[in-house]
């Protein structure tokens, strides 16, 4: 292991949380852990050291609670104060880690030297994150089982359904995997579809949230169960934790797959227009950095806006406009198939790396980046091909588009440089000139 572990601390804690305190007494630990090598930010992530720095429940959600749960007045009262003595509870073991980061500083000093015992140092150090995330666990729990004491009869028939939507809305978005996070439920209410048209997709979302939570229960008890030996093991990471990293990826892999499926099922049952609506809205989200609209899209569509060109070149431009879409099309699929299919071995690839420290190879990157560079080349194409339908001035007024001519003009440019030569630094006159060969005027 070679870099410093403290890195970890700072990335999975990076966030705004409710006492900073806590986070700011490990720094009286820095120059002890900066003598400890790092884990890898997947190692943290799989421990959630940043949830257990946080209390599970927010105060936003007790409107949730009231709603989902149709509460009273009465009960409505009961839960916020119910939540102030969960909220309290949590504060306070913040407080009792502080102390005990108080306590083991004369301690991790003591190991501090350069003779440092490196696993015994961030042993000591991780000790009292263990400990809160037994708490956090703790009181999170209490906390349900208090507000489930206060339901009536009518009421206590919702819970099964209240969890599965504060099961999507506290877990879903702690996926590690691309797709992973994405709420199908959420995606419909956007794509805006009148009652008429879900009534076939009706069925599906029904089965599609009680298979989510199923999944999502599951990655949920790999966290719990593992979360306390994954901190520990970190001090000296082991086969062990190598299982625990697969099983979570694994139960990631679940999650996510369960989205791909049903985002299927669902857009099928749909009518066409709205079914492609879903799935774009769907793959927008689930696959952002492929989905999304590409720079010649946004200059395609800004061209067909123009008001200096004729509708027979309107026309012309939207039939290429329709075009590049049918060849961007497929590639975007291929695209989103090859990282679902890599993702999950690329990351149980950084983990055998992290755990063995022996090079394992990294599976499709190349396949991936050469789709990427097809991609850009397709854009390439097409915006030449836009630029012969216009004239040069109207195709550069659109936004981005400067990019794709950005060669050409500079080739226009009599008085411009040759963008080929290199630029070097004079060693006599310190400053930078172009050209290294004859004629040149920064030869040596």
């Amino acid at each position: 292991m070679s870099a410093p572990r403290l890195r970890v601390l700072d990335r999975v804690l990076r966030r705004p949380l409710p006492s900073l305190r806590v986070l700011l007494l490990v720094g009286v630990l820095a120059p002890a852990m900066l003598l400890v090598d790092v884990a890898a930010a997947q190692f943290g992530q799989a421990a959630q050291f940043g949830r257990v720095m946080a209390p599970y429940y927010l105060r936003r959600d007790i409107r949730f609670f009231v709603d989902e749960l149709q509460l009273d007045e009465g009960q409505a009262a009961i839960l916020e104060s119910l939540y102030y003595d969960y909220e309290d509870a949590h504060l306070a073991s913040q407080e009792r880690m502080k102390e005990r980061f108080e306590g083991l500083k004369d301690e991790a000093r003591t190991l501090g030297g350069a003779d440092a015992d490196k696993d015994r140092l961030v042993e000591i150090v991780l000790r009292p994150f263990v400990d809160q995330a037994e708490e956090w666990h703790r009181q999170r729990t209490e906390f349900l089982e208090n507000v489930q004491a206060i339901l009536g009869a009518p009421q206590s028939d919702l819970w099964p359904g209240f969890m599965r939507a504060l099961r999507r809305d506290k877990e879903l978005p702690v996926g590690s995997l691309m797709g992973e996070s994405t709420n199908l439920i959420t995606i419909m209410q956007q794509a805006d579809v009148p009652p008429a048209g879900r009534a076939a997709a009706d069925p599906l979302l029904a089965r599609y949230e009680i298979e989510l939570d199923e999944a999502l229960l599951a990655r949920e008890q790999v966290d719990l169960r593992n979360q306390g030996p994954m901190m520990r093991s970190m001090a000296s990471p082991d086969e062990e934790a190598l299982t625990m990293l697969f099983e979570r990826i694994n139960a990631s892999v679940q999650v996510r797959d369960v989205n791909i499926r049903y985002a299927e099922l669902i857009a099928a049952a749909l009518p066409v227009e709205h079914g492609e609506r879903f799935l774009g809205l769907y793959r927008a989200s689930a696959f952002s950095s492929f989905a999304r609209d590409t720079a010649a899209t946004r200059i395609f569509e800004a061209a067909l806006e123009l008001q200096t060109i004729s509708e027979e070149q309107r026309t012309a431009i939207a039939d290429l406009f329709a075009a590049y879409r049918s060849e961007l099309e497929p590639l975007v699929m291929e695209m989103i198939r090859m990282q679902l299919q890599s993702e999950p071995e690329l990351e149980k690839s950084k983990a055998r790396q992290f755990i063995t420290r022996v090079n394992d190879p990294r599976p499709f990157d190349a396949e991936l980046t050469e789709a990427r560079r097809v991609r850009t080349e397709l854009d390439r194409r097409y915006m030449k091909l836009l630029e012969g339908m216009i004239n040069r001035v109207d195709f550069l007024s659109l936004p981005g588009a400067n990019r794709f001519a950005e060669r050409r003009e500079r080739a226009l440019e009599t008085d411009a440089p040759d963008p080929s030569r290199k630029r070097r630094t004079d060693p006599e006159r310190g400053i930078r000139n172009v050209g290294s060969g004859a004629g040149g005027t920064g030869g040596r």
